[in-house]
């Protein structure tokens, strides 16, 4: 399930795809040819700035390989394309399995070159949870795009397959677009004007979900941000809501209240749920911070757990009060230094 948004309301996927496809390519060759140059000042930079950390030629040696990889799998996406075409073999399933295996490989190879390029140090727990019958639905603390690649990275090989909720915005990505759209994902239109049928679009992505697949979503909706969470904190303080003095006990999260995790849990009975905690990409949320070197020896640190299908409330009220539980025990680990 997918939809067809882009950078303009009304624009053809194929009309976006002749913009957003071209830029990135003709971005990755100009920094490919000037590399030598840009290179030389940032190493001259980070001499007189930061000897110890190298911030900048770590950014432009990340933003090289980031560049150089999307252009690679697009080219990659084509030959999917063409065999999906011509070998009667690759279509329905295979077809869904090989852009599954190029959205693994891609993901796991961008977060395992970017705690590379940054010197960080990895701490994962309870990813043997992982292991088992599935499906499984995925809730993921949200602070950068670079924790979209948790779950595809360290889940077990049996989770070949993953199903997405994600923002619109993000069809501007053209990888994301062509593969994103292949796959089972959905891509939310925030302030939409018929927020039910996001909700029920959520909801229908769940259907035909088979025991080697995964399904990920972000209850907080958003990246949480010190400027989110204040502004959060101000409508619930103007409407005199009862949620307030819960959401000033969350100190590195958004509060997880959203319509779309309570339907899809009322909506998936079976399903068991895994609550994903992380640190160390806080670094990266924003492009001061990470041209500041923020991520320079930091520890990715990530906490899988596993609750069974039987444990998780489904009536409405029964999991907002569950999910705020357990995004007690989220943002303590954010929290965590």
């Amino acid at each position: 399930m997918s939809q067809e948004i882009g950078f303009k309301e009304g624009t053809s996927r194929i009309w976006r795809r002749l913009v957003t496809i071209p830029a990135i390519t003709l971005i990755w060759l100009i920094a490919l040819v000037t590399l030598p140059v840009t290179s030389a000042i940032a190493l001259a930079a980070d001499f007189v700035r930061d000897p110890m950390k190298m911030p900048w030629t770590r950014v432009a040696v990340a933003f090289s390989n980031f560049l150089s990889l999307h252009v690679f799998s697009l080219i990659v996406t084509t030959f999917v394309w063409l065999g999906h075409l011509c070998v009667p073999a690759w279509r329905g399933e295979a077809y869904i399995e090989a852009n599954s295996w190029l959205q693994r490989t891609w993901g796991k190879y961008q977060l395992n070159a970017v705690i590379k390029v940054f010197g960080m140090k990895k701490q994962i727990e309870g990813r043997e949870c992982l292991e088992g019958g599935g499906p499984l639905i995925y809730l993921v603390r949200h602070v950068s795009l670079l924790d979209t690649i948790i779950p595809i990275t360290y889940a077990p090989p049996r989770s070949r397959v993953f199903r997405y909720v994600l923002k619109a915005e993000l069809l501007n990505d053209p990888l994301l677009d062509i593969v994103g759209q292949r796959l089972r994902n959905h891509f939310v239109r925030r302030g939409s004007d018929d927020p039910d049928a996001e909700i029920q679009a959520v909801v229908d992505l769940t259907r035909g979900m088979q025991p080697h697949e995964g399904y990920v979503m972000y209850p907080e909706g958003t990246r949480y941000s010190e400027k989110r969470r204040a502004k959060i904190l101000s409508s619930l303080e103007r409407r005199g809501s009862d949620e307030l003095a819960y959401a000033k006990g969350l100190k590195a999260t958004l509060p997880p209240t959203q319509r779309g995790p309570i339907a899809l849990l009322e909506a998936t009975p079976d399903m068991d749920v895994v609550i994903v905690s992380h640190r160390g990409l806080e670094g990266a949320a924003k492009i001061p911070s990470f041209l500041a070197g923020a991520l320079v020896g930091k520890t990715l640190a990530v906490k899988f757990e596993r609750f069974a299908a039987a444990d998780v409330p489904r009536d409405a009220e029964g999991i907002r009060r569950w999910l705020q539980d357990r995004w007690l025990d989220v943002d303590a680990f954010a929290a965590e230094r």
